[in-house]
């Protein structure tokens, strides 16, 4: 089973530089292709901006606030 309906996921963007966004279904998440920001997915993505100090790009996401 997918990670996410495939509508949804074609209509999806990272909310911090609008880039694509691709699933890694192996770990319940969707990373940026531009910024690399990771999103977590549980029951449904969670893309506040907050969510990528969530991943390991907690340094990444310092320097872009």
């Amino acid at each position: 089973m997918p990670l996410l309906d495939p509508h949804l996921a074609e209509l999806l963007v990272c909310p911090l530089c609008h880039g694509a966004l691709d699933s890694e279904e192996t770990k319940a998440q969707l990373r940026c292709r531009d910024c690399d920001r990771v999103y977590p997915v549980r029951d449904f993505p969670i893309m506040m901006p907050a969510a990528d100090a969530l991943s390991n790009n907690a340094a990444t996401s310092s320097e872009v606030n």
